[in-house]
C-alpha cells in the first residue's frame, strides 16, 4: 500500500511538471493549454484522491494490526489464567478423589462391623422374643434401623459414583467439585451419627438382655 501511495504521489509529480513545460514552450497556444492544463488538473485531482485513500488504508491497516495485536496479548493472558484455574481444579479434584477414597473405606469398615452386629443382634432378638412382646416389638424396630442404614449405604455408594462423572469445562466442573465436596462431607457426618445411633441401641438392648434374665432367674429362685 505504501508503494502504491509513493508512485501515485509520483506520477501527480510528472503530470505537474509536464504541465508547466507544455505551457512554457508553447505560449502561442493558449486555449489549447487551457484545455490541456484543465485535462491535467483532472488527473491530478483524480491522483491526489488515489494517494488519499491509499493513505487511508495504510492507517486503517496499522489499526488494524495493532488491534490484532492487542488480541493476541489478551488471548495469552485468558490462556494463562485458564491454565491457572485448570491447575487449581486438578488439585481440587485429587484432594475430593482422595477423600472418596478414605470415605469408601471406613464405610467398608463399618459395613462389616454392622454385619457382625447384626448377627448378634439377631441372636438376641431370637432370645428375647420368647419373653414378652414389646422386646419382640424392639427387635423388629433394630430391624428396621438395619434396613434404613444399608438404604442410606446405597445412596451413598450412588452419590460416590455420581462424583465419577463429573462433566467437563472448567468452571462447571468447579461448582460441582464443591458441592460433590460438601455433599460427601455431610453424608460422613450423618453416616457416623447412624453408626453411633446403632451402637447405642445395641448397648441398650445388651443391657437389657441382662437385666431381663437377671429378673428372670430371681423369680425362679423365688
Amino acid at each position: 500500500m505504501n508503494a502504491q501511495a509513493q508512485a501515485a504521489n509520483s506520477d501527480a509529480t510528472n503530470a505537474r511538471v509536464s504541465v508547466e513545460s507544455a505551457v512554457a514552450a508553447r505560449p502561442s497556444s493558449a486555449i489549447e493549454t487551457d484545455g490541456v492544463l484543465h485535462d491535467v488538473q483532472s488527473t491530478l485531482d483524480s491522483l491526489a484522491g488515489m494517494a488519499h485513500g491509499l493513505s487511508q488504508q495504510k492507517l486503517e491497516i496499522v489499526k488494524m494490526r495493532e488491534a490484532l495485536e492487542e488480541r493476541r496479548l489478551a488471548t495469552l493472558e485468558r490462556e494463562r489464567q485458564l491454565a491457572e484455574r485448570e491447575e487449581r481444579l486438578s488439585q481440587q479434584e485429587q484432594r475430593l478423589q482422595e477423600e472418596k477414597q478414605g470415605i469408601e473405606r471406613v464405610a467398608e469398615q463399618n459395613a462389616a462391623v454392622l454385619a457382625d452386629r447384626s448377627t448378634a443382634l439377631q441372636a438376641l432378638a431370637e432370645t428375647v422374643d420368647s419373653r414378652d412382646r414389646a422386646t419382640t416389638k424392639r427387635a423388629e424396630v433394630l430391624s428396621q434401623e438395619q434396613q434404613s442404614i444399608d438404604r442410606q449405604l446405597n445412596q451413598m455408594r450412588a452419590r460416590i459414583q455420581e462424583l465419577d462423572d463429573r462433566e467437563t469445562g472448567l468452571q462447571r466442573q468447579g461448582a460441582e467439585l464443591a458441592d460433590r465436596f460438601k455433599q460427601l462431607l455431610d453424608a460422613k457426618e450423618r453416616f457416623g451419627a447412624i453408626v453411633k445411633g446403632f451402637n447405642e441401641t445395641v448397648r441398650f438392648n445388651t443391657t437389657y438382655s441382662a437385666i431381663s434374665k437377671t429378673v428372670g432367674t430371681g423369680a425362679e429362685e423365688a
